[in-house]
């Protein structure tokens, strides 16, 4: 993200925290960042800064982080990919394409991803239907 550092200051989980903004993947971003914590990093893909991101918002009120506090890890957390399953490699618009279908109706999804393993679960209940809201608007 290209940001602009604004002249605002706000105070977040005990760090004083300084105001940036920037148009990125579609939407309009407000981060907190701190300058004493000197790691140009933030949720998600928000970054660059010249501190730590604390808090970001979009200017929709749609996505909100915001830093809750720290704590000491006690043994460092390997991440690595799940090597029993097998994955699909699929585009960027199938992707938007099956997560569309999963909030239009997830009752019809999941029961449609169960029969393709050979499963006979059918869920029933009311629909959760929600829409259909990507982080990144831009592809």
């Amino acid at each position: 993200p290209v940001w602009n550092i604004e002249n605002s200051f706000e105070e977040i989980a005990s760090y004083n925290c300084q105001k940036a903004t920037t148009n990125y993947k579609g939407r309009i971003w407000t981060a907190w960042f701190c300058p004493d914590i000197p790691v140009g990093e933030g949720p998600w893909k928000l970054r660059g800064l010249p501190g730590l991101i604390l808090k970001a918002e979009d200017s929709k009120g749609h996505f909100r982080f915001t830093c809750a506090g720290f704590k000491q890890l006690v043994q460092k957390r390997i991440i690595e990919k799940d090597q029993t399953h097998d994955y699909q490699i699929i585009s960027r618009g199938d992707l938007d394409m099956q997560y569309k279908k999963f909030f239009s109706d997830p009752n019809d999804f999941l029961n449609n991803a169960i029969d393709l393993k050979g499963g006979s679960v059918k869920l029933s209940g009311p629909v959760l239907k929600r829409e259909y809201n990507p982080i990144e608007l831009d592809k």
